[in-house]
């Protein structure tokens, strides 16, 4: 059974931001019993799923294709949850690409979470408080309704249900939010990039910066300076830099990128070799400095040629 409500959004005509409600997490022994969209249309669209669905899981297809998913978990959850519903329906999960907001989160280390549960998450970005009822008590409620189909039952089944894929939208939209604050302008070969900081690690006396491209050019790029490169992959573009790992001073070691001293870190360190700049000291990353050389070298590509 289909239930429609509005719910005015910022998504895209092409995005849909999707949550199931099931009676545990075992896929091929529980079931899903309600599924749940946010649509860039402005609705929010439930489908109760019972033994007579095949109809609204029909149209349920037809409303995610060729649109972009938006999950909280939904790779490993959501998604193979409706597979092996549709596959006992003699349907396919087709959809043009999804965003896993929760793996997104969990390699975003410019923006680092204590704990990647939807309720810190949710708290964290939306700086709302987190309402939505105990899993076991919806099974109960819904294992309640099934006995009596009591109207109220149902009505409090989706009210949660609807309560979950809201959070899952607002996860999603403030994520989008601090991607856009965090937001670096430069253009190289005539091309304008808007990019956010996203992830950084070192391999190889390499720090690889990964950077969101929030413009989406899809041309291919390959840029070399003399302290870094850049070149496109996928959704992102990567930054890399040298990197050394040694002693500073007499009693301090470091990890440190081969970059020109614009930070005044010899005020600090004022034995340190020149063009060296420590990113990793005390077993502990400057996300803030990192964040900074990655904005000095985009604002003055030309000057670092």
């Amino acid at each position: 059974m289909k239930y429609s409500n509005e719910f005015i959004n910022n998504l895209k005509k092409d995005e849909i931001v999707l949550s199931i409600n099931t009676t545990g997490i075992n896929r091929k022994k529980n079931k899903i019993f309600l599924i749940n969209l946010i649509t860039g249309e402005n609705q929010i669209i439930q489908y109760f799923i019972d033994e007579n669905s095949k109809e609204d899981l029909e149209e349920f297809i037809n409303i995610i294709d060729n649109r972009k998913l938006i999950t909280f978990n939904g790779e490993s959850f959501d998604l193979p949850f409706l597979k092996e519903l549709l596959k006992k329906n003699s349907l396919d999960l087709i959809y043009r690409s999804s965003f896993d907001t929760y793996l997104f989160l969990k390699k975003y280390n410019f923006n680092p979470l204590n704990s990647y549960s939807i309720k810190n998450v949710y708290t964290n970005l939306s700086s709302k408080n987190y309402n939505l009822g105990n899993i076991k008590d919806n099974i109960k409620l819904y294992k309640t309704y099934l006995e009596n189909k009591d109207s109220n039952f149902l009505e409090k089944l989706l009210y949660e249900g609807r309560l979950s894929v809201i959070y899952r939208y607002e996860i999603f939209n403030s994520l989008m939010e601090k991607l856009i604050k965090n937001t670096i302008d430069f253009s190289i070969y005539g091309l304008n990039f808007k990019v956010a900081p996203y992830n950084f690690k070192i391999s190889k006396n390499i720090l690889n910066i990964s950077l969101y491209n929030l413009q989406k050019n899809t041309l291919d790029l390959e840029f070399n300076s003399k302290y870094y490169s850049i070149a496109n992959s996928e959704n992102f573009l990567i930054l890399k830099f040298k990197a050394l790992t040694g002693l500073i001073d007499f009693k301090t070691n470091a990890t440190c990128v081969i970059y020109p001293d614009v930070f005044n870190i010899k005020n600090i360190y004022p034995n340190i070799k020149d063009n060296l700049i420590p990113i990793f000291i005390d077993e502990k990353y400057n996300i803030e400095l990192i964040k900074n050389i990655v904005i000095n070298s985009l604002k003055n590509i030309k000057n670092y040629a």
